[in-house]
């Protein structure tokens, strides 16, 4: 699946996730977007918009009661978009001479080993939790990169 794909992909099962979670009357986000977690340069802002997306479709799915497939599906969309991003993060970070890419790069190897631990726990007591923690992961751990590791780059460049 190539980038436009995952965006084009979870594009639907969002639309299908927000109309369940009306009808179902229940809250079906892990995480709702603010402003605040902008960095100011707009290519990674629209990705990390997109990766919060894509995190929602998963825990709608999962919080849906469904397996499988479907879920897979979700979660490695979800996996590949947030490895693409962090591919195009350091290229930025590179072309700068930031100061933070070393430190960028090692969270960022982190992240996508913690976010792949999640759908495929090596614990057998977190099977049956994937919802619950890729809500902690984004909001302990994503968020928090995002704001602080990903804002002090940024203003390297002027954003």
């Amino acid at each position: 699946m190539e980038p436009n794909d995952l965006i084009n992909y979870t594009g639907t099962a969002i639309n299908f996730k927000n109309e369940t979670a009306q009808t179902r009357g229940i809250q079906l986000e892990a995480l709702a977007w603010k402003a605040d977690y902008e960095i100011g340069e707009a290519k990674i802002d629209d990705q990390h918009r997109q990766l919060v997306k894509l995190a929602n479709n998963v825990y709608a799915i999962v919080e849906r009661g469904e397996e499988g497939e479907d879920l897979l599906d979700a979660f490695e969309a979800l996996i590949s978009y947030t490895e693409m991003h962090f591919r195009e993060e350091e290229r930025l970070w590179l072309k700068i001479d930031s100061a933070h890419f070393t430190a960028q790069e090692k969270d960022h190897d982190k992240l996508a080993r913690e976010l792949r631990e999640l759908i495929f726990p090596k614990d057998a007591v977190a099977q049956g939790k994937v919802g619950a923690n890729l809500k902690e992961w984004l909001n302990a751990r994503l968020l928090p990169h995002m704001m602080e590791h990903d804002q002090k780059a940024a203003a390297q460049i002027g954003a």
